[in-house]
């Protein structure tokens, strides 16, 4: 939904006006190599009917919220941390600067949306890789984001980059995740703090929300396992997924197994799943494949 393209200029006290800024018409960034500018509603009436089964009416998005992802290794989450950001110009060196074209683009999504439309952001608390974003590095972050318009922050971490640990590792085997970050982070911030990662049980989620960690909670594989979890857990009944138990499985095999079973809940074929962890990760990286050679097609 933002269009990276051409050269303009803008200061960065643009970025960092706060939720009550009124700026109109298109956001672009400055730098020579790429802008970013701000969508109007209408780029969404172009979106595919199964992409977005509410589309855009006369005048106004119909539509619940829109949630920015620079996280897990993703394009936009490359400019965090300093291992990947090699820019000398005006989006590289310090946090601040680093931080610069996401502050742009939530400031550009806010000029599209209205001052009411609900905006998150989900980031990183760190990435799990030597040289890569600290948790200093990440609490500033919030810190800049707290200047922005944005009112939701999702916390989460590691990356699909190659050699990356495990989120789970160096945590507690009873905890979410990110729970400490999370924790840090409420202190720093009056935006509400959603905290996604290894909840599996609906007293782990009870327990976050009642102690005040977070505000809200986000479900991944948990979901993924049972898609109507939110509703059980609601429930007086309560009821945990069972999770299943993997027997040696390749690097990479367990990730690709869920990966791999959203792709068939998104295609209405969960019941005939079938596929072992090897037989998922074999899948997921034919597809991958497939994806680079249609990108390399198309952006050639």
């Amino acid at each position: 939904m933002v269009q990276i393209s051409g050269h303009s200029s803008v200061t960065p006290e643009h970025w960092r006006t706060g939720r009550s800024a009124t700026r109109k018409g298109p956001l672009p960034l400055m730098s020579k190599d790429f802008a970013v500018t701000a969508c109007h509603w209408k780029t969404f009436t172009t979106c595919p009917t199964r992409t977005h089964k509410r589309r855009a009416s006369h005048s106004k998005l119909d539509l619940a919220a829109f949630r920015f992802m620079p996280v897990t290794g993703f394009c936009s989450a490359s400019f965090y941390p300093p291992l990947f950001n090699h820019r000398t110009d005006i989006y590289g060196g310090t946090v601040i600067r680093r931080f610069r074209i996401i502050g742009e683009v939530i400031d550009a999504v806010r000029q599209a949306v209205g001052p009411a439309f609900p905006i998150g952001i989900k980031i990183n608390s760190t990435d799990k890789l030597k040289g890569g974003l600290t948790t200093d590095d990440a609490l500033q972050i919030v810190q800049l984001l707290d200047e922005t318009s944005v009112d939701l922050i999702d916390i989460s971490g590691g990356t699909y980059f190659p050699g990356a640990a495990s989120s789970s590792e160096g945590t507690s085997s009873s905890d979410p995740y990110f729970i400490d970050f999370a924790r840090q982070a409420k202190k720093i911030t009056s935006i509400p703090i959603m905290l996604t990662g290894g909840f599996k049980t609906r007293d782990q989620a009870t327990k976050v929300l009642a102690d005040g960690s977070a505000d809200a909670i986000s479900l991944a594989r948990a979901m993924v396992l049972n898609t109507s979890l939110a509703n059980a857990w609601l429930s007086d009944a309560g009821g945990d997924p069972e999770f299943p138990t993997f027997d040696a499985p390749p690097r990479g095999g367990a990730t690709a197994w869920y990966s791999m079973r959203l792709t068939a809940l998104g295609e209405g074929r969960e019941k005939q799943f079938v596929l072992s962890p090897a037989d998922s990760l074999e899948a997921y990286d034919t597809r991958d494949a497939q994806r680079c050679e249609t990108w390399r097609n198309r952006f050639s």
